[in-house]
């Protein structure tokens, strides 16, 4: 299994726009930033399989662990899985800056999702056995 589909690195350029009044990243942008990594990771990891409108977020924890500016000009961002279950993922979730350090992490609750019904879905099984191959190489 590639390291790509582990959590290589995202590249999230910081905008002028994400800032806020103190000239840091606004903290609602940094929920932006996550689900940029969140999703190239995931299309990567389900071998584009699956649509977009097919990911709905259910929860969401962020730890912010330092201010980040437009000086920092781009974070990097991995997402690792952590467990599955019937119909939802969990990841863990990481921003840091090019230096290494570390300015934010996440952990999150994913569930499929089928516009057609609008409601959850279960995995499939190609999707569950893809799933457990990455969790059993991490």
């Amino acid at each position: 299994m590639s390291n790509r589909v582990l959590g290589e690195p995202v590249t999230i350029v910081i905008r002028w726009r994400d800032l806020d009044a103190l000239g840091h990243v606004n903290s609602a942008v940094f929920a932006t930033y996550f689900e940029e990594a969140r999703e190239a990771w995931l299309l990567r990891a389900l071998n584009r399989k699956v649509r977009r409108e097919e990911i709905v977020v259910a929860r969401i924890e962020i730890d912010y662990l330092r201010p980040v500016n437009l000086e920092d000009e781009e974070l990097l961002g991995t997402t690792r899985l952590v467990a599955t279950g019937e119909k939802r993922l969990i990841t863990d979730e990481r921003l840091s800056t090019r230096d290494g350090a570390e300015v934010a992490r996440a952990k999150a609750t994913l569930v499929l999702w089928d516009p057609r019904r609008s409601a959850s879905r279960k995995l499939t099984r190609e999707e569950e056995d893809r799933l457990a191959e990455i969790l059993s190489a991490q």
